[in-house]
Order: structure tokens, then sequence, then C-alpha cells
């Protein structure tokens, strides 16, 4: 990457492409060796579970453990990124091992993070519920509990939105650099701060993609030939959207200066 790389969209997008382009190869290996029967047994298992009539939040608690453990290609396509800007090699073993050795560190700070965002809306949803239901019958006290659950939750969405782009490069910073959840989060928010828009609009661009990716996979859903094409499709569609996270990154941490 260039040193006078910018944070503008074209700019990214044409990094990306060519980062993307170099890795393509040991990307496809990943999707296939790992990503892909993750997925297929993730679509044949929560089948199954459907098929057998079992409790849904039986099926939604293992659709979620799988979707946890899909991460993990996602996050070795990200250090197989990463490895090719900063030395310009990516070999795959090292790529995987790496991953796989920083994986609990990852978690970790996956969890923080997300306690951080969702424990104050937890909370207002909390305040909010009973404020509704123990405000009284009468029509000014269902006012004034209305006006207050308002007044908390304004402040809490602005607050998870505002965090949520802050942290955004915290797990990455935790796989790329080896460090527990604080320092990623400090160094996360250190590189997004002058940069906070840009990173909005990237994040809502890359939001959108893998929201696109998500109802054509559930239009696919029936159709077993259509499943297997979305996802060879969309596990090479989702290695470009973690190109581009990484190289929005790398980008960021050029232009700042900052070190973790």
């Amino acid at each position: 990457m260039g040193a006078d790389t910018t944070l503008s969209l074209p700019d990214i997008i044409t990094v990306a492409w060519g980062l993307y382009k170099s890795i393509f190869i040991k990307l496809v290996i990943i999707v296939m060796v790992v990503m892909f029967p993750l997925a297929l047994f993730h679509i044949l298992t929560i089948e199954q579970l459907i098929n057998t009539n079992n409790d849904i939040y039986v099926t939604r608690g293992v659709s979620l453990f799988i979707s946890m453990i899909e991460y993990i290609p996602a996050l070795m396509i990200s250090m197989l990124a990463a490895r090719q800007i900063d030395t310009g090699e990516s070999p795959l073993f090292e790529v995987i091992a790496s991953t796989l050795l920083r994986l609990f560190k990852v978690v970790v700070t996956i969890i923080i993070v997300a306690i951080c965002l969702f424990a104050p809306s937890v909370f207002v949803g909390t305040c909010v519920f009973f404020l509704i239901t123990k405000g009284g019958d009468s029509t000014t006290a269902k006012v004034i509990a209305l006006i207050l659950s308002y007044m908390l939750i304004i402040p809490s969405v602005i607050y998870l939105v505002t965090f949520m782009i802050y942290w955004m490069f915290a797990p990455l910073v935790t796989l790329l650099r080896g460090k527990w959840f604080l320092s990623s989060m400090k160094y996360s928010f250190s590189l997004v701060r002058s940069n906070w828009w840009r990173v909005l609009l990237f994040g809502v661009i890359l939001a959108a993609v893998m929201t696109l990716l998500y109802f054509a996979g559930m239009a696919s859903a029936g159709n077993g030939l259509l499943i297997l094409i979305f996802l060879c499709l969309g596990m090479l569609v989702l290695g470009f959207v973690q190109t581009v996270y990484v190289t929005v990154f790398h980008t960021l941490e050029q232009n700042s200066g900052v070190k973790p």
C-alpha cells in the first residue's frame, strides 16, 4: 500500500481489489477447505433440526454457535490480507496457525466489545419496561413514562452507533497485533477518532453487502444446487469484504502514525 493512499472510497476499493487478486488463490483454498464445509454443515444441521421439530430456541442456539465457528475463516482471510500488505508474503500455514493462536484473545475482545456496546441498551430497555408497566393507569403517568422512555432510548441508540464505529477495528487489532481487548479498543478508538464519518460510510456499505448476501441466501433456500452456487460466490464476495475491511484499517494506521 503506497504512502499516498487516502481514505476515499475509490482509493480503498482500488487498493483492496489489487490485494484481493494477489491473495485470491490462497483465499479460495481457505474458502473451499474451511469456510465451505462449515457453511454446508450449518445449513444441513439447521434443516435437520427443523425437520425433526426441535424447539425453536435450541435451533437458534445451535445456529448461533455454528455461526461463531464460521467466523474463524473470515479471521483467516483478514490475517492473510494483512500479512500480504505488511510483508508482501502470506504463507498459508503460517496464516492459519497465527489465526488459531490468537483466536481466544479475539473471542474475548468480541465479547467485551459486545458487552460494552449492548449493556447500556439492555439497561435502558429494562428501565423502559419498568416505566411502562409500573407507571400506573393514569394518563399522566403513561405520558411521563413515555417521555422518560424516549429520553433514555435516544441517547442509548446514539451511544451504540457511535462506539460501534469507534471499536469497529478492535477485534482486528487483537488478531493482527496480538493485543488484549482494552488496548485494542483504545487503539481502534484512536484510529477512528478523526475519521468517524468516513469509517461510518464504509461500515454502512459493508453492512449493506452482508445484508444482500444474507437475503440472497434466504432466497436460495430449498434449492440444493442454487445453495451450493450461492455459497461459493457469497464466500468469495465475503473474502473481498474482509479485504476491504483490512485495507481501511491499514490506511487508518498508516495515515495516523499511531502505534498500538
